[in-house]
């Protein structure tokens, strides 16, 4: 990028103050980012899938994300940005990283461990409103309870049908997790979809099969609407519903 080759201040100033610090058409290195950053005191716009920034040395970008507005951040980045925060146990570091992903916190296609899992809990807890990720995401099966927990701080959840069903069985495996039910379906914005359209990877050419619901899944899902103050939108649509002998 011959602006920032120019190693000069003034020019570097005057170019992005002229394109409003939107950057979103440059392909940039992680070392040309943070050069125009330490050499530019307002907030730069970034394409991340247009530029050439990895999840190598991602430790450099924490005291400037309030300054940086990514678009279309890869799942893996944010993860080793939530880590990293994770482990400088450094909270105002969350609500920076949301500033600069605009609320969202994408982790879709994600296989999490976990201290992956006890990262993502320690942004939830110190996020209000954020907007979760989670469709076709691995989490393991003790995981799932503890980010139950902390629902109330996310406004918006996105799951696969899969992982969605989990869910409705944790919440109703126990007394503790019942209290999470209502959160659930708000942050589900009151639709349960167990249709295709919520499985459909479109990392993955092969069709989805129907989904096997069995009378233990029908049950489960019906007692936790029933504990819900709203009813929500239920969608069967491509499923088989297994009858009871």
């Amino acid at each position: 990028m011959l602006v920032s080759d120019a190693q000069n201040v003034e020019i570097i100033e005057s170019f992005l103050d002229k394109v409003g610090g939107d950057l979103t058409l440059c392909t940039l290195t992680q070392e040309v980012l943070l050069h125009l950053l330490q050499h530019h005191s307002g907030p730069v716009t970034v394409d991340f899938r247009k530029s050439k920034i990895t999840e190598r040395n991602v430790r450099d970008f924490l005291h400037l994300l309030d300054r940086i507005r990514f678009k279309r951040p890869s799942p893996g980045f944010i993860m080793c940005i939530i880590m990293e925060i994770y482990q400088s146990r450094s909270p105002q570091y969350v609500s920076s990283l949301l500033r600069s992903t605009e609320n969202h916190i994408n982790l879709t296609t994600r296989g999490l461990d976990a201290a992956d899992c006890a990262a993502l809990r320690f942004t939830l807890h110190h996020s209000q409103g954020v907007r979760l990720n989670l469709m076709w995401t691995s989490i393991p099966e003790g995981e799932l309870e503890s980010l139950l927990q902390l629902l109330t701080n996310v406004s918006q959840l996105s799951v696969d049908r899969q992982l969605l069903l989990r869910i409705l069985h944790c919440c109703y495996s126990s007394d503790v997790q019942q209290g999470a039910a209502a959160a659930l379906l708000q942050a589900l914005q009151h639709r349960l979809d167990f249709s295709c359209s919520s499985a459909m990877d479109l990392t993955e050419e092969t069709q989805e099969p129907p989904l096997h619901l069995t009378p233990e899944d029908c049950r489960v899902v019906s007692m936790v609407i029933q504990r819900v103050s709203v009813n929500p939108e239920l969608m069967l649509m491509d499923c088989d519903v297994e009858e009871v002998q």
